[in-house]
């Protein structure tokens, strides 16, 4: 026997659904990681927004399905949908922010005053090979 609301209908939607959180996640992920911000934990963090954004998700979907069978009206199927999708995103504030890594440190052989001379002893290479310098300042 089957229920009025036939889920079994609405399982490609709500496997979209999935994917979408899923790949919205994961490039979440690959944003933090390439901008060096990535939680303590970043496994636990994204997998706590994942699930919390899928599950609202379903639950739409589902309401949705409902909708469109003519089971609930429409302003019902917003007073579902709006809270579902708010509460899931206070999950998601809930959960600790970010902190930024320390920024990567110049190497400790690099210091400025020999870069200086690196620079200085570039530039008067090429103006020797030029011939811009007067007698006076070759040395």
């Amino acid at each position: 026997m089957t229920s009025p609301l036939d889920l079994w209908g609405s399982i490609p939607y709500l496997g979209l659904v999935w994917i979408a959180a899923s790949l919205i996640h994961l490039a979440r992920f690959a944003y933090a990681e390439i901008n060096g911000r990535l939680a303590p934990r970043p496994l636990l963090f994204f997998a706590r927004q994942w699930i919390s954004d899928g599950v609202a998700w379903t639950i739409v979907v589902i309401a949705n399905s409902a909708y469109s069978r003519g089971l609930i009206s429409f302003a019902t199927l917003m007073i579902v949908a709006i809270p579902i999708v708010w509460v899931s995103r206070l999950i998601a504030g809930k959960t600790p922010c970010p902190t930024p890594r320390r920024p990567p440190q110049l190497a400790a052989s690099f210091i400025p005053s020999q870069a200086c001379k690196a620079l200085s002893a570039l530039l008067r290479s090429a103006q020797r090979r030029t011939g811009l310098l007067s007698g006076l300042d070759r040395k």
